[in-house]
Formats: structure tokens, sequence, C-alpha cells
């Protein structure tokens, strides 16, 4: 300390700017949670006497016009990431090739999407972390077992665990397109989805969070979609929006994303089904 005015604001913009990528959305903070944490920062520099950094030309407190602009854009509901239709991840997942980046990709965008995995959740996992029911499948009851060991909401590491069943059509299912990916990769400890030589064959690196984006806004490109308002929040967002505009129960929804609270659910919910159930439906 003291802090200087740059350091403070771009740890509010990292945490707080909702049109940001550097975060998923689920993963903002909220302007009151930035505002509790700068309270507390300013009051460490009143106990050590230390000077709150002001604008060194006008005296102006740029970190609370920064608050406060978080507040005005957060409250505004501007996103940072359009939600995945399934008819779109059928396009995308159908648009790979079948090679060895075509397979691990298909295998990570069909996983992400139907396991609603914050991209940070998607690349941690370990191959120790997955089982296959004891069927062949596909019968409604198999499928895969995922084990998320921490994340966001789980600063215990208590864990849980994410069920994603076997899909009707084969060609997008995310149990036989993982299956494809471990016979591709093998059976060696170590992460789950990893980087690919160019030869075509894997090796121990694990794949970046910012590589779950780079896959999906590709995938898009080659069928012709524009990416830019796509990220890997897309599959999260997608899965919820989807569940809920077919009718799964909010409980399932939030059992699967993982959320604490139906606050976020309920906006996923209210966004599925706003088509669905309507007063113009009822007057055409």
């Amino acid at each position: 300390m003291p802090a200087a005015e740059s350091t403070l604001i771009g740890y509010l913009l990292y945490w707080g700017d909702p049109s940001s990528t550097r975060q998923d959305p689920d993963q903002i903070l909220k302007a009151t949670t930035l505002n509790r944490r700068i309270a507390g920062i300013k009051a460490a520099h009143s106990a050590a006497n230390a000077p709150w950094p002001t604008s060194s030309h006008h005296g102006d407190d740029l970190v609370q016009a920064t608050l406060d602009c978080i507040a005005v854009l957060q409250k505004s509901g501007r996103t940072s990431a359009r939600a995945l239709t399934i008819r779109k991840l059928h396009a995308v997942v159908g648009g790979l090739p079948l090679t060895s980046h075509g397979i691990r990709n298909q295998a990570l965008l069909l996983t992400g999407f139907f396991g609603a995995f914050r991209r940070s959740e998607l690349v941690n996992l370990d191959l120790a972390d997955l089982t296959f029911s004891d069927g062949d499948g596909p019968d409604l009851d198999e499928g895969m077992i995922l084990q998320i060991r921490f994340s966001k909401t789980d600063q215990k590491a208590a864990g849980r665990d994410v069920y994603i069943n076997f899909g009707s059509n084969p060609f997008v299912c995310p149990v036989r397109s993982m299956r494809r990916w471990i016979e591709l990769r093998g059976d060696e400890p170590g992460p789950l989805f990893t980087n690919i030589w160019s030869n075509g064959v894997g090796n121990s690196r694990r794949l970046s969070p910012n590589s779950v984006t780079s896959v999906l806004k590709a995938a898009l490109s080659a069928i012709g979609d524009d990416p830019s308002s796509y990220s890997a929040h897309s599959l999260r967002s997608g899965f919820a929006t989807a569940a809920a505009k077919a009718g799964v129960p909010a409980r399932l929804i939030k059992q699967q994303t993982g959320h604490r609270s139906y606050e976020m659910v309920d906006r996923y919910v209210q966004d599925g089904s706003s088509l669905i159930d309507n007063a113009t439906r009822y007057m055409q």
C-alpha cells in the first residue's frame, strides 16, 4: 500500500465487467460484492495511514466511478456470451471432421454442453474423474459420470458428480463421443482433455480454459456462422436455456449446473420459456 489507482480499477473490471470475456458470466462478482471489497481495502488503507488513490489531475475518485459504471452495466443485463441452441450444437458437432482434433473437440463440446460445465471445470477433469456405466447403452439409466473435484461454488472441495445419459441421436451423443475420444487418447492417467501433436497423437498437456472458447468459435466458423457473440459459457447457458425450454424442472437444471441458488437458474428458465409460455401464443 498505497494501492495504485490503475490496480484497483483493473481489479474491478476483471471481476465486475459483464461484457468482458475474461470471466464466465456466472463468475462475475456483483456490484454490491465489489463495493464491500473496496470498502475493506479502503479501511485497510485508513488503518495504515496510507492515502487513498485519486486521479492525479482532478482529484476524482475514479475507483468509485468504475464501481458506479459496473453497477449500471450489470443492471442493464449485458452478457458476454450467447446461449448455444441444441440445433446449432448439432450443426457444429456434425461439421467437425473425424480427425484426432475433431474427435476430441466433439467430446469436449458435447460434454461441456450436456454437463453444463464451467470452462475451468471442463478442462480440469482428469481421466480418473470419468466413469462409464456398466452397460453398453443406450438405456435411459446408462451413460457416464464425471466427478467435479473443485469449483467456484465448492470452496471446501467436497466435490459433486455430474451425470450424462446416452443421447437418442448417436451422431451427437456425448457418451459415444467420449468413448471415441478415450479410445484415441488412451488410458494413461492425467488430464481428460489434452493437446494433440501435429501428427495426430495426443500428449499429456491439459487444455487451457481459453481453449474451449477457441474450439467452439472455430467450429462455428467452419459451418459459416459468426462466432463473435459466443464463448465457452455458451455451452453452459445453452444447456440451461434448452432444458428450461424443454420443460425440465428447475431443481434438475440447478443440479446439473451446480448453482447454489435458483437466482441464475431462474434467469435461464425465463429465457428458455419466454417463447413457449407467453400471452401472444394464445392470440394467434
